[in-house]
């Protein structure tokens, strides 16, 4: 009998013992990179915000020019921000 006890997991205080969770299941990975991203996905990149992102629209000509997929969504080539993002790095150091 006392062996039984023993084998089995110990208890935590008084009451029966707590439910324990299964292990989850790591999410699939996708093999393939995204190429495009939104406003909001350009902003993250360059760690701004998105308004931010509207103004290099406007006023910033060196900013990748977007595109829309769908009706109203504008896009950038996520490779294009990177250049980007890189190109204004080189310019601070070379200033």
């Amino acid at each position: 009998m006392n062996d039984q006890l023993e084998s089995t997991t110990p208890r935590r205080g008084r009451g029966r013992p707590r439910k324990v969770r299964p292990a989850a299941e790591a999410p699939a990975s996708n093999p393939v990179a995204p190429l495009v991203t939104d406003r909001r996905g350009a902003a993250k990149i360059i760690n701004k915000s998105e308004s931010t992102v509207k103004r290099l629209e406007k006023t910033d000509p060196l900013w990748p020019k977007p595109f829309v997929v769908g009706a109203y969504e504008t896009n950038y080539l996520i490779s294009s921000v990177h250049e980007y993002v890189l190109r204004k790095a080189r310019e601070a150091q070379n200033a």
